[in-house]
């Protein structure tokens, strides 16, 4: 929704530090005013991860980032800052590991389609908990 203050995902973040995919389908037309999908290339490397810490002063399993923290990250290689824009259907795929964050919607609005694959080896009682509320949805 126009308005956002931290975009989607409640600003920047890593979603966790196992290894999981996320698929994101846009379903409008997105630009730089609606909310585009940002990311921190590499980052999700595990010798970009202790690096990153370093730069930014990140804690050993810190999820959530502030801006100012991103910009410690990115102002010595701006290129690992990509945002992606696209038409209704552009998917992105990406690992959840890496620090990501949905702009703010300055005007207009995005709706996308979310998917996440887990590694079967990574799948835990936690995982599951945190999405059973979408796994015990019934359509009615």
């Amino acid at each position: 929704k126009a308005g956002e203050t931290d975009g989607s995902g409640g600003g920047w973040h890593r979603d966790c530090f196992a290894r999981e995919l996320k698929v994101i389908v846009y379903l409008t037309d997105v630009g730089h005013e609606n909310g585009p999908f940002n990311i921190v290339r590499g980052s999700h490397d595990t010798k970009a991860i202790y690096a990153d810490m370093r730069a930014a002063g990140l804690s050993a399993v810190q999820n959530r980032l502030t801006s100012e923290q991103v910009e410690r990250l990115v102002s010595a290689a701006p290129s690992r800052l990509q945002t992606i824009t696209g038409a209704a259907g552009t998917v992105i795929v990406f690992d959840t590991s890496a620090i990501h964050a949905g702009a703010p919607i300055q005007r207009g609005q995005r709706l996308a389609l979310t998917l996440y694959m887990v590694d079967k080896r990574s799948f835990s009682e936690q995982v599951l908990a945190h999405y059973e509320p979408l796994l015990t949805a019934s359509a009615q």
